[in-house]
């Protein structure tokens, strides 16, 4: 068994020593080839044919070939090639080319074999983990992200064309976060490369594709996060949009997961798409991701994006209700400009206080309350609520409907 880690060859050899008829045999050949070739003119002086193996041949030569010719332990092809010396029924010159290879011949007089020639190109640093395809509309193999030491995500593509080279590509657009161990394919169709998942301070689900196909546009135009003091404002634009079925946000507290859905309501504006995510803690980084479900039955997960939720607090008063409608507790959300008493509670349709949540002093900033969906200590019946602000400075409400 080869020692691990070492290059072993292993090519069948037998551990067996061959006749010696053989070894006579096989000797008198090279010794004739040999012979043979330099008894030919330089391949560079003229145009004198090549003279056949068995021109110089004395009668001796050919007793001793058709003798070795007889030995048992040769394969049959050897005998009969040697017989076929011996007896001049082999023909053909040093220059003539195999039957088995078509084409293959010596190099023309004066021309020195195209042994090809060695060449080297500024390459990407070394790494593993990469992922690689072959681009055919340009020839060349591109190469996306990997290991050297640590993840990377940047992209290389190797001209296969003439003489190979290296160049660094620059695509345009927020990259894919450093990674390794992802896959990658060619989309023939769309003209990009698809990258998929991988590991790069966690395990990654994303989907990623790099467009090299500028005739048509994009099927995500736009995805952009914009922190508001009302909470975080996500914008999305398909640059095909007759491709998309429907969408799906969701959000993490970090890059990894796990993800969770937002139910939140999007509205169309005059140039893209967009949604309030309301429920978020001033000073805290949340990352979303966007999912399309497709006309030809594939989803396409775009991101995650980040922002850091700075919400300057300009007026006083409820700022969310999620989840909403709510078929068992809620949480409740509202802003302080400044200190002051404040009561919160949940009234049904006619203005009775079915249930009190907040009544105190506070302080300024976000705060939120969780409801469980109680009055007293009985489960309210389904229906249509509001949930009550009362403050010195104003008074507000906001619709919650509570399902069975």
């Amino acid at each position: 068994m080869p020692t691990p880690g070492r290059c072993t060859r292993a090519l069948g050899v037998k551990a067996m020593r061959a006749p010696r008829s053989a070894i006579r045999a096989w000797l008198s050949i090279h010794a004739l080839l040999i012979s043979v070739f330099l008894a030919q003119p330089s391949l560079a002086a003229g145009p004198e044919p090549p003279l056949s193996p068995q021109a110089d041949l004395n009668p001796e030569a050919r007793s001793r070939l058709a003798e070795s010719a007889q030995d048992s332990t040769l394969e049959p092809w050897q005998r009969d090639f040697m017989l076929g010396v011996a007896r001049g029924r082999v023909e053909g010159g040093a220059a003539t080319p195999s039957p088995r290879l078509p084409g293959l011949a010596l190099p023309p007089a004066g021309i020195a074999a195209n042994d090809g020639t060695w060449a080297t190109n500024p390459p990407p640093s070394g790494r593993s983990e990469h992922a690689a395809i072959y681009d055919p509309v340009r020839d060349r193999m591109v190469v996306f992200g990997g290991y050297d030491g640590t993840s990377r995500n940047d992209v290389w593509a190797l001209s296969l064309a003439g003489s190979p080279a290296w160049t660094v590509l620059a695509p345009a657009g927020s990259p894919p976060d450093a990674r390794k161990a992802h896959t990658a394919i060619y989309d023939p169709v769309r003209d990009r490369m698809v990258v998929f998942g991988g590991v790069g301070g966690g395990v990654l689900d994303d989907v990623w594709a790099l467009s090299w196909d500028h005739t048509t546009p994009t099927l995500l135009a736009r995805f952009e996060a914009e922190v508001t003091s009302a909470g975080v404002r996500l914008r999305w634009q398909f640059g095909e949009p007759d491709r998309v079925v429907s969408v799906a946000l969701e959000r993490t507290g970090n890059q990894v997961g796990p993800w969770m859905p937002l139910m939140l309501d999007s509205r169309r504006t005059a140039d893209a798409m967009e949604a309030l995510d309301p429920i978020v803690t001033d000073g805290e980084t949340y990352y979303y991701r966007l999912t399309a479900n497709l006309t030809d039955g594939s989803r396409a997960t775009f991101g995650p994006i980040s922002a850091a939720a700075v919400l300057a607090v300009k007026v006083s008063g409820l700022t969310g209700i999620a989840p909403n409608p709510t078929a068992g507790s809620a949480r409740i959300d509202f802003a302080l400009v400044r200190e002051e008493k404040v009561r919160i509670s949940v009234v049904d349709v006619t203005g009775r206080e079915a249930a009190l949540l907040a009544d105190g002093q506070m302080v300024p900033g976000s705060h939120s309350v969780l409801w469980d969906g109680r009055g007293g200590n009985m489960r309210l019946p389904a229906g249509a609520y509001f949930v009550r602000w009362t403050s010195a400075t104003r008074t507000m409400s906001r619709k919650l409907v509570v399902l069975p």
